[in-house]
């Protein structure tokens, strides 16, 4: 796709058998008030995900090589999930990634977005835009993944791998962080709430910030 591809209500798009959905345009949900569910492999080259109504969900394992955009207006929602609540997609990122808009954009439970490679993957969301709920954000590779925009951690989430802060992380509410790997704080980490943050394993927080 180097075009629009547009769901004007709640409609969908499964995988059957070995396919590969290959995105450098849009995937934009534009009507329909519920969800519309992408359940396929999905290689988004630099391409935009937008949802302008309603829930664009991915349950799909996905590779993401040249960045991204993730847009999503008020009162819509884009939803990066599990098939289920125990299992499982893994989105692999590369390049910068951002967004923008009055929705909001969620990393689900049993959920996994890591670095693909040693080049790493940049996140630059705005505040309250980007939320981890019940998903794990994992820095594979030398790089890792840095964070020069604002990460919400809304309910028990997991940090993973090398991961550099130099924007903005929120746990709000009651949510909770667990560390496995080595985070590097250069920027702001802030509890808006009772929530709080547990080390899980070998894990270990260095604060510059």
């Amino acid at each position: 796709n180097r075009g629009l591809w547009e769901f004007t209500g709640d409609g969908g798009l499964t995988q059957n058998g070995n396919g590969q959905f290959v995105n450098e345009g849009t995937i934009r949900k534009s009507s329909g008030t519920g969800t519309s569910l992408w359940s396929g492999d999905l290689d988004n080259q630099g391409g935009t995900l937008a949802a302008t109504s309603g829930t664009l969900r991915l349950d799909t394992s996905s590779v993401w090589t040249e960045g991204g955009t993730l847009n999503a207006t008020t009162g819509a929602a884009i939803v990066l999930a599990g098939y289920s609540q125990s299992c499982c997609s893994t989105f692999r990122l590369a390049g910068r990634f951002t967004g923008s808009g009055a929705g909001t954009v969620t990393l689900g439970a049993a959920t996994t977005m890591n670095a693909w490679d040693n080049s790493g993957a940049t996140l630059d969301f705005p505040t309250g835009y980007f939320r981890l709920d019940g998903g794990t954000l994992s820095g594979t590779g030398s790089t890792g993944i840095t964070n020069t925009g604002a990460i919400e951690i809304s309910s028990s989430s997991q940090l993973a791998g090398r991961i550099t802060n130099s924007g903005t992380v929120l746990v709000s509410g009651t949510g909770q962080a667990l560390f496995t790997g080595s985070f590097d704080n250069r920027g702001l980490w802030e509890f808006t709430g009772d929530g709080g943050l547990t080390q899980n394993g070998n894990g270990q927080f260095v604060n510059e910030g």
